[in-house]
């Protein structure tokens, strides 16, 4: 959205700024500018003018109480995980009759998968100014980018990301089903040592950059090969242990992998969504694709039903059929465009009726709503009463139908019918925004972006 229409934003919203980089920020007009703030409490305060400087065009509109309920949500749900953990671990020690070692195991596997969803959490956000303050407290921490680097990937399909959510889902859950496999993990884990070794080496050598999420996981996978060292010889195996062990390894791998592909391909699409609306809303290719009306002094001296405020400078116009559906749906989303924006916009009603088809019973729609307004009565409701509650022809006529003289409202009918002829304009609704018609790739909610000031 071009800065020139910041006017036209609510007090609240969401907008990408270049700062040192491009990020997400939330916006607060205030009485002396604004003040911005980013998911890591970054704080930017200043003029309106000055905003204009970190603009990058791209918005997103929230209601004001929004961010807060969000929050909640968030808050909440990151509770639930941990304490849904806790209580699993607590029901598998108290089911398997664990000892220390196998307690302190299970206990280790949980921890190990509540980080490994928090380094999917962070792999799968957009950039790093969405990292938790966890992995952003000291600058040489980066998870984020440490996570996503390539030198940090195995090969083209597995990745270091792909590594703890097996190793631990796998371990929990089948320490839940109470199998006798934590052999085979500590033997995992001694071997995943210089894997350990070699990833500290890249983030303190090659990246310069600290993970604090992936020395975690290393940490914990380190405990689990000493536990394993503590119990080597008190060790006895079960063949189906093992198979049902391999089963779970093969069946959450398979899930794991299927379902990063379909996460990877929804981000790509809302990527590519994204980068469509920024272009769709730009301004030249809305009035690229707009036909300019023709016959403009004769559209002008059409006698319309004007709603809203008649000095602002933006203009939706509709040429309404009144047993036409989509009609209904056009004057709903404009009639709320223009309350929303009622400094900014006004709507003016047109019908395109054949006045000599005396057998359309809807002409007496269109003509008591025109005469309500020539008499400066409620015609606004009765719109609403017509397309909004889709009242019955029979009831809606005996609610606001006062007069059989329609002699102006007749002439006024003919006129808009004739200039829609003349312009081979012969459905309905038509949609006509600030002079042009509205392509058909636009919705009227759409148009405030489009504003002038």
């Amino acid at each position: 959205m071009p800065f020139k229409h910041i006017d036209q934003l609510p007090n609240n919203f969401i907008a990408e700024l270049n700062v040192e980089s491009q990020e997400s920020y939330l916006i607060s007009k205030t009485k002396e500018g604004f003040v911005a703030e980013n998911d890591l409490g970054n704080i930017i305060k200043g003029t309106i003018a000055e905003l204009e400087k970190y603009w990058a065009e791209v918005i997103l509109i929230i209601e004001e109480n929004e961010k807060s309920l969000n929050n909640k949500v968030i808050e909440n749900s990151s509770f639930v995980f941990p304490v849904l953990l806790t209580i699993f671990s607590l029901i598998t020690i108290y089911n398997n009759k664990s000892n220390l070692i196998e307690s302190v195991f299970i206990v280790l596997s949980s921890i190990g998968l509540f980080v490994s969803v928090e380094i999917l959490k962070t792999y799968f956000k957009d950039s790093t100014s969405n990292e938790s303050k966890f992995c952003s407290a000291n600058k040489n921490f980066s998870c984020k980018s440490i996570i996503s680097s390539k030198g940090y990937s195995f090969s083209k399909y597995i990745e270091f990301v792909d590594l703890p959510i097996v190793f631990f889902s796998v371990a929990f859950l089948s320490q839940f089903l109470g199998l006798n496999v934590f052999y085979y993990f500590g033997l995992v884990s001694l071997a995943s040592i210089p894997f350990i070794l070699y990833s500290v080496y890249l983030q303190k050598v090659v990246l310069k950059k600290w993970c604090l999420l992936c020395l975690i996981t290393s940490l914990l996978v380190v405990f689990i090969g000493c536990l394993f060292i503590l119990k080597i010889k008190k060790y006895t195996y079960n063949l189906n242990d093992i198979i049902t062990l391999i089963s779970i390894t093969v069946m959450l791998s398979i899930a794991w992998f299927f379902l990063k592909k379909i996460i990877k391909n929804s981000k790509e699409n809302i990527q590519k969504l994204n980068n469509l609306l920024r272009f769709k809303r730009s301004e030249d290719v809305f009035y690229k694709v707009a036909k300019k009306v023709e016959n403009k002094e004769q559209f002008k001296s059409l006698e319309k039903i004007v709603i809203g405020n008649k000095n602002v400078k933006n203009t939706i116009t509709l040429f309404l059929s009144p047993s036409c559906p989509h009609c209904h749906r056009a004057y709903k989303h404009a009639i709320e465009l223009v309350e929303k924006y009622s400094e900014d916009l006004k709507l003016e009603i047109c019908f395109n009726l054949n006045i000599n088809n005396l057998e359309n019973p809807y002409l007496n729609v269109a003509k008591t709503i025109l005469n309500l307004y020539n008499t400066n009565k409620d015609c606004k409701k009765a719109l609403y009463d017509w397309h909004i509650e889709n009242m019955k022809l029979e009831i809606w006529l005996s609610k606001w139908k006062n007069t059989e003289n329609f002699i102006i409202e007749n002439n006024q009918i003919e006129n808009q019918f004739q200039w829609c002829a003349t312009n081979e304009l012969n459905y309905a609704p038509i949609k006509i925004f600030n002079g042009s018609y509205l392509s058909n790739v636009y919705e009227i909610n759409e148009l405030f972006y489009f504003f002038e000031e």
